[in-house]
């Protein structure tokens, strides 16, 4: 799923919306939490500059609206362990940095991941 709205507000509030749907599933309970930080993200001044996707239960945030294979990207998501991991990737198969860390420092790794990918 690709949110290419533009208005900010809706394109992260579409995918707020989908990581709901998603984490109501069976087995996939353990996505609640990008649903509060999809919802951060859209209020933050940076958010505007931002187009976020999904790919499964990864977040994946772009600088142009659109699949876009050649350029850098960061995805994140919250994975079962209760680890939230970001990575920072310069194409799609090109991966350049990495980090996890517990979930209650996933706003403060967003924000770092953001940095990363705006300084690419």
């Amino acid at each position: 799923m690709k949110a290419d709205d533009s208005d900010p507000m809706r394109r992260w509030q579409s995918i707020s919306d989908w990581y709901v749907e998603f984490a109501a599933m069976s087995g996939w309970e353990f996505l609640h939490p990008m649903v509060a930080l999809t919802a951060w993200a859209g209020k933050q001044p940076f958010a505007s500059q931002l187009y976020p996707g999904t790919s499964l239960q990864y977040l994946c945030v772009d600088l142009l609206p659109g699949y876009n294979p050649d350029q850098p990207f960061f995805s994140c998501g919250v994975r079962s362990n209760g680890q939230f991991r970001c990575e920072l990737w310069a194409r799609v198969s090109q991966s350049v940095c990495r980090k996890s860390v517990p979930i209650d420092q996933a706003q403060s790794l967003f924000v770092e991941f953001v940095s990363k990918l705006v300084g690419a």
